[in-house]
Order: structure tokens, then sequence, then C-alpha cells
């Protein structure tokens, strides 16, 4: 009888601490990942720093994700469909955000020809 507790204790004794690591380990890859997203109401903190109702909002709907073993992309992308791209820090490259980042570049090298040109004349 003592053997059969002792056996069923160190069972549930492996069983928590299994229990533990997979939590601490979900919990690990919850905060890595909301670390890459912004808070939409903080604007320049991430949703991991933020203590806004958003964030925790955001933290929640993370955490149940990973759990349904959603990979990291696949977190990003049904947020990103969910929030628009101001929730990611590091926002996709498309032909959209191409034009945003290059138009201004565009328009500086323009202005320093016709500039150059007015001088030479």
């Amino acid at each position: 009888m003592y053997r059969n507790c002792k056996l069923m204790g160190s069972v549930i004794l492996i069983a928590y601490v299994m229990l533990a690591v997979s939590l601490a380990d979900s919990l690990k890859q919850v905060d890595h990942i909301t670390q890459k997203l912004r808070c939409l109401v903080c604007q320049n903190e991430s949703v991991f720093e933020s203590n806004t109702f958003f964030s925790a909002s955001i933290k929640q709907q993370v955490y149940e994700q990973v759990k349904q073993g959603m990979d990291e992309s696949s977190i990003f992308e049904s947020l990103r469909l969910r929030y628009g791209d101001a929730i990611l820090f590091e926002p996709a490259y498309n032909a959209t955000n191409f034009l945003l980042w290059f138009l201004p570049v565009v328009f500086f090298l323009i202005v320093l020809y016709k500039v150059y040109r007015m001088i030479r004349q």
C-alpha cells in the first residue's frame, strides 16, 4: 500500500513538473511574440511592455493561440488581419510599404537634381 502511494506521488510530481515546464515554455513564447507587437493604445511600446487593457487582451489572445499550437507567423498573420499592419513592429514588405519607404528618397533626389540645375544656370 505504501509503495503504491509512493509511486502515485512520484507520478503526480512528474506530471506537475511537466505541466510547469510546458507552461513556462508557453509563457516564454508569448513574451517573445508580444515583444514584436505594437500596443495600439500606447503606440511607442510593445504589447509586452504595456499595461493597458488592449495589451492584456492581446497577450491573452496570443497565449490561447500558442496553447492551440499555432506557430509565430500564423499568430502574427491573424493579428495583422484583425488589427492591420500597425500592430506589427516589423510590417510585411509589400507595394504600399515600398512606396512609403522609398518615395521620400525619390522626392529628395528630384529636389537635389533641381537644386543642382539651378546652381549650374
